[in-house]
Order: structure tokens, then C-alpha cells, then sequence
């Protein structure tokens, strides 16, 4: 299976069992098939079944492991370790009783290892709902979960295209200076019909927060900046990446607006702060 994610192709086989073949991974390779065959940026090879014999963890537990360039998290039922100097990640199972949930084993390690690679690109894999209008203005709006993100995102179908309500990439260009907005296939098999495998270029995050009121707001840097951290996925217990995801944020909040949007779900009043860029919060 080839994909092709905000730009950077992986490669997923397994010399040893057949790859799952479920309605998720059959849309997923559907929607973000490359366009060419040109050699991948990221291998993943799924082993499928192994021992667990060796395996000291109690079930539920998780294991992050960090040894110079390598990286694991493995658990009772599961392992998958990312090279990240090569670009190779494996993924094997140890328990048969999750063979049930192989596509998203092999999706999770999927965006461990992008992530990795927009790290060392100088972008961030971000919890947030992205959007892209017709004008190619894309808006990422950020959030805990449960607090509306995916809701919002529906009630702007009408008037932009879902890249995903869940989780997106951001990229800068070469030089820097502009940021796009990526979709990915990091969510549930129902929530990804409504989303589209596209890019735009961001214009804005909005931080949202439910309110009785819709209006959109301005926040000291300081609180974009540690607002945002908390929304995108990074490594702390690794000081290089670590560092690097914060450059990543400080130059986003430097390039691209930041807003508090307060919601109360009036359709009328998202479409105008997040879409009209002349109605400036």
C-alpha cells in the first residue's frame, strides 16, 4: 500500500502476513493514493502476529522508548518501533485478540512516523479541524476534545471542504514564510466520508472554546504559543525534537493569525469569522 500525506509519501507492506483489508484501509488507501510510484520518503512494514515472551508488560501498560534515533511504544498487546534516521517503522502484534484492530495499529504507526518527518521538515501534526474554502483559505480550529471541533466543522460543510475534523498537518513552504494546512487519515472511518484528501493555504487557527456568545477574540503571544503546544503532537522526553516542535510553534504564531473563538454553534456567525476576511475579529 502506498499513501501520499501532506506531501510525503509511505510505503506499507508485510513480507510476512497479508495487510488488513478493512472498510477504514480501503477508503484510506482510496483518498490518499499517490500519483506516481516514486520512492517513498517513510517504509512501514507490518509483521502482524509475534511472541510476546519477551515482553515484561502487564496488559494496558505502555512503554515509550527513546534510544539515540529509535523509537518504540510498546504494550501488552502491541509494538511498534520507528527509525527515524532510516525512515522505517514496524509494527507487530502480540496478543491474537487484537488482531480485531490491526488498521489502526498500522494508521497509528503510520502517523508516529510522519510525524517524524514533518518534525524534521519543520511542521507539526496538530488535534485540530481543518477547513478549506472555495477561495483556498484554510482555517485550523484547534481544541480539547469535546468541545466542538468536529460540530463546527459540520455546520461549515456547506461553505468549505472538510480536510479532516480531527487531526491535520502544517507545513511551511520552502522559504518559510507561508503555511498550508494538509489533511490526513488520522480519524474514524465514518468521520473521514466527510473529509477530503486536499491542502490550503492557512489564514488563521482559532483556538475554540465553548461560549453563550460567537466572537472571536485576540490572546497575548505567550498564550497562543503554549495554547497551540498543547495541541500539536510532540516528543518531550527527546530535547532535539522537543525544541523543534517549539520553533515550529513560535514561527506560526509569528506568521499566521491567531484567535480565541468563543461558540455557541450560530452557524451564521462561524461562516463570517472563520471565511470573510474582511470581517476581522
Amino acid at each position: 500500500m502506498n499513501l501520499e500525506i501532506a506531501g510525503i509519501r509511505i510505503q506499507i507492506s508485510s513480507a510476512k502476513t497479508e495487510l488488513p483489508d478493512t472498510p477504514y484501509m480501503q477508503l484510506v488507501s482510496e483518498m490518499f493514493s499517490p500519483d506516481d510510484e516514486l520512492i517513498p520518503d517513510i517504509s512501514i512494514d507490518y509483521v502482524g502476529k509475534e511472541s510476546a515472551s519477551d515482553l515484561p508488560f502487564s496488559s494496558g501498560d505502555i512503554r515509550y522508548k527513546i534510544s539515540g534515533s529509535v523509537y518504540s511504544v510498546k504494550t501488552a498487546s502491541s509494538c511498534i518501533v520507528c527509525d527515524a534516521t532510516n525512515k522505517s517503522t514496524r509494527i507487530s502484534i502480540h496478543n491474537s485478540e487484537f488482531l480485531f484492530m490491526a488498521d489502526r495499529l498500522v494508521m497509528e504507526a503510520v502517523k508516529f512516523a510522519l510525524s517524524f518527518e514533518v518534525n524534521r521538515r519543520g511542521g507539526l501534526i496538530c488535534h485540530g479541524a481543518g477547513l478549506k474554502s472555495a477561495d483556498d483559505h484554510g482555517v485550523l480550529i484547534s481544541a480539547v476534545s469535546g468541545t466542538g471541533k468536529t460540530t463546527t466543522a459540520r455546520l461549515m460543510k456547506p461553505f468549505a471542504n472538510i480536510l479532516n475534523d480531527e487531526c491535520c498537518a502544517i507545513l511551511p513552504d520552502a522559504n518559510g514564510s507561508t503555511w498550508h494546512l494538509f489533511s490526513t487519515p488520522f480519524t474514524a472511518h465514518e468521520k473521514l466520508l466527510d473529509c477530503t484528501k486536499d491542502s490550503a493555504k492557512l489564514s488563521a487557527i482559532f483556538l475554540l472554546c465553548q461560549s453563550d456568545k460567537t466572537k472571536a477574540a485576540d490572546l497575548p503571544t505567550k498564550d497562543k504559543l503554549f495554547r497551540l503546544m498543547e495541541a500539536v503532537q510532540i516528543f518531550p522526553a527527546d530535547d532535539a525534537l522537543f525544541q523543534s516542535s517549539f520553533d515550529a510553534c513560535e514561527n506560526l504564531v509569528r506568521q499566521v493569525p491567531v484567535w480565541e473563538l468563543f461558540s455557541d454553534m450560530n452557524t451564521g456567525l462561524l461562516k463570517e469569522i472563520l471565511f470573510c476576511q474582511q470581517a476581522k475579529p
